[in-house]
């Protein structure tokens, strides 16, 4: 499977399982101030123009579109979003039917040039690589604007996504799901009245696999890749302090889906690491917008309250009209 299809499918597996957040998720990416700085933007630009034709790339959830739908209201000409993940465009497509949605590579949407007065992203566009940044900028009318959002080397998210990663390689370097897989089925056998003997075997093998989540945790905390870790941890030893009260097919089904998902979660964290932009990167991006006609209107990093480091590159940029 190429690198590609990898990263749509990984997307795939998590906007599938919600609509709105997931357990599996990047805590700063939800940070409260992301809101702000879209709510206050959006605020200003309003002030400036009359109608907006809009265009969400990697849109993901739709959190930009109800952002946007909230501040412009009447004032929305269309609305189109772009995502790599179906799911993703199918769960938008449900809270937004007047969507035009398009399940597209970042690098090269079918939409013609200067075809809208607002290009906007939210930690997705970088995904695609640099190139998808001037793929955005082509779609971005004379007199548009271009607000982009994006991870960043060192920042806060960036080192949440390096923990994460780390802290669920560790999980399945230690085949902690696997063994656990094997002592319920030993387990429940047991309960309904097997020998003890390949139960006891089982736990006996799960043991240092518990013994290095406690690790992990004691390393990283309980709340590392947004807490999945303690809550795989507890449930599983309290599922197993009463296991006459469980059905083993849905503990089964349950691990096999954890699992899957923490596949596709270490895929994530691996791509979020790997997308985020230096310095240097950032400079150059600005370098060739402005080639491209933009003024730079913002260019900078982009800080929460309360949070030492920065969470992100925030970019705003306006194209500037032909004379």
């Amino acid at each position: 499977m190429s690198d590609n299809n990898q990263h749509a499918n990984s997307w795939d597996t998590f906007w599938k399982g919600t609509s709105e957040a997931s357990a599996l998720n990047a805590g700063g990416a939800n940070h409260p101030a992301h809101q702000a700085f879209w709510m206050s933007t959006f605020e200003q630009l309003k002030q400036q123009q009359e109608a907006f034709s809009i265009l969400d790339i990697a849109s993901g959830n739709g959190a930009l579109v109800q952002i946007a739908h909230e501040v412009f209201n009447e004032q929305i000409m269309s609305f189109s979003c772009v995502d790599i993940s179906d799911a993703a465009i199918k769960n938008i497509h449900k809270r937004f039917p007047n969507v035009n949605g398009i399940v597209s590579d970042a690098n090269k949407i079918e939409l013609p040039d200067n075809a809208f007065e607002l290009v906007v992203s939210q930690y997705g566009i970088e995904y695609a690589g640099v190139d998808a940044i001037f793929e955005a900028a082509r779609l971005v009318s004379e007199g548009g604007t271009i607000i982009l959002v994006m991870h960043l080397k060192q920042s806060h998210i960036y080192t949440e996504c390096q923990q994460s990663y780390t802290a669920i390689e560790l999980l399945q370097q230690a085949a902690f799901i696997e063994k656990a897989k094997d002592m319920f089925s030993a387990g429940f056998a047991a309960v309904r009245g097997a020998p003890r003997e390949a139960y006891d075997n089982a736990a006996k093998l799960l043991s240092p696999a518990i013994s290095e989540l406690e690790n992990i945790m004691r390393q990283y905390g309980t709340e590392v890749a947004a807490g999945t870790i303690s809550r795989l941890y507890n449930d599983i030893g309290n599922i197993h302090s009463n296991m006459p009260a469980y059905d083993p097919s849905e503990v089964l089904g349950w691990l096999d889906k954890m699992e899957a998902e923490l596949e596709a979660y270490i895929r994530r964290m691996k791509s979020m690491c790997e997308c985020a932009i230096s310095q240097e990167a950032f400079e150059k991006i600005n370098l060739k917008l402005i080639d491209m006609g933009f003024e730079i209107q913002i260019s900078d990093k982009f800080y929460a309250t309360g949070i030492k480091n920065p969470m992100a590159w925030s970019l705003i940029a306006k194209k500037k009209p032909n004379k």
